[in-house]
């Protein structure tokens, strides 16, 4: 179960008081900070921890650019209600750990995992905005590689790595987002995967995902 994978892994979990969702979404985070802690002395201060999941972690080196580049590069049909957060308001926090977005989109797609159990086992209702996360943020990364790959196209050529974990967690993304999109429904959900959904042939993330990540999320 996602829930007892993540919680089970922290030495202090979040806690239940928010949701068990909002509980694996920060016990995420903690465990992803203690990855990153455990490899600084190895791999140096640039580079990023990831949970891959069954007590597996990532690390990644970060790549030569800055969020606020990503930042300026997702157009405005696309920021939805996160955006500002994540963003904006803590810029100033991890403009310089680029790959930080990737440690926010897989804390949402294992919270978003989370309730959709918890909803089959009836513990939770659907009145909550459980899946959303995973489209934002899939929408963001996908930016996130498009300026990759035009500022450091070193990085995007060379590192394997990155490819193959973006592959997976688009995956796993896939998977939450179109098992929960109907259970856990809202109008700007709804009007955001429209706008994805409806991508000509010809738009950059749509090509990316074609060319790189053999069409998953598109659907």
């Amino acid at each position: 179960f996602p829930s007892h994978d993540r919680i089970s892994h922290v030495k202090k979990p979040y806690g239940n008081n928010h949701g068990r969702g909002t509980n694996v979404h920060e016990s995420s985070h903690f465990i992803v900070s203690q990855i990153r802690s455990d490899n600084i002395k190895k791999y140096g201060n640039n580079i990023q921890g990831l949970y891959y999941g069954s007590g597996k972690g990532i690390i990644l080196q970060q790549p030569n650019i800055k969020i606020q580049d990503v930042s300026t590069k997702i157009p405005i049909e696309f920021r939805s209600y996160r955006y500002p957060t994540y963003f904006v308001s803590q810029l100033k926090y991890w403009n310089e750990d680029p790959l930080y977005i990737l440690d926010e989109w897989t804390a949402y797609i294992w919270s978003g995992a989370s309730d959709l159990q918890d909803y089959k086992l009836k513990n939770i209702n659907s009145n909550s905005d459980s899946v959303s996360g995973c489209l934002d943020f899939t929408i963001y990364t996908l930016y996130l590689c498009l300026v990759i790959k035009e500022k450091d196209p070193d990085y995007w050529k060379n590192n394997k790595q990155f490819k193959l974990v973006i592959k997976h967690f688009l995956s796993l993304a896939d998977k939450t987002f179109y098992d929960g999109k109907d259970i856990f429904n809202s109008k700007m959900q709804n009007e955001l995967f429209i706008r994805f959904k409806n991508l000509s042939n010809d738009h950059e993330i749509k090509k990316l995902l074609i060319l790189e990540f053999d069409s998953i999320f598109l659907r």
